[in-house]
């Protein structure tokens, strides 16, 4: 076994995760500077932070508002900048356990649906989850109706921004429904 090959993609992933991270973090006004108040575009139902991202709107809103709040507290017995750098190891490190979590449950078959979330068991470019979506609803925990128009709209388009937040979708359905059976992981 090459440790080396297992330590080289361990560094490089968390360098990514740190920078998706990062970039999302950006998107919502929270950098290693500061955070930047509401642009004048913003309403009550979206909030905008930079002028090319997409709104925030709905339990992102809250969730924003979390992450503001734990960062100016954390920042209280430090300073900002380190306040965020351990904030984004910190979500980098849980995202990639729960990453591998995942991969090894889908690739010894542990996963509660029997369906591949990282990959795909015929060797598809999308990873099976993707393909039976429409038949995990139970398994996912129940689907809004834009959850469903999101599933029909990727798959009818196929474009790759589509299909992109149909993924997104889908793995964090994933992730809440195994928080039921392995809440400390999972959260």
């Amino acid at each position: 076994m090459d440790k080396r090959a297992i330590n080289k993609f361990a560094v490089a992933a968390r360098r990514q995760l740190i920078q998706g991270i990062s970039l999302k973090l950006g998107s919502i006004g929270v950098t290693d500077e500061g955070v930047s108040e509401k642009l004048p575009s913003s309403s009550n139902n979206a909030e905008f932070y930079t002028n090319n991202a997409e709104p925030v709107v709905g339990k992102d809103i809250e969730r924003r508002q979390q992450i503001v709040k734990n960062l100016r507290a954390a920042a209280q017995a430090s300073d900002w900048q380190s306040a965020f750098s351990d904030f984004v190891e910190q979500t980098a490190y849980t995202w990639f356990n729960r990453i591998v979590a995942i991969r090894f449950m889908e690739v010894n078959d542990y996963l509660p649906s029997g369906v591949r979330v990282l990959s795909s068991i015929e060797g598809r470019a999308e990873p099976d989850i993707m393909v039976e979506a429409r038949s995990l609803e139970e398994s996912l925990g129940q689907y809004t109706t834009d959850e469903r128009g999101l599933i029909e709209q990727a798959w009818n388009t196929q474009a790759p921004e589509d299909m992109d937040r149909l993924y997104r979708m889908l793995f964090l359905k994933q992730v809440n429904a195994l928080s039921e059976n392995l809440p400390k992981l999972f959260i």
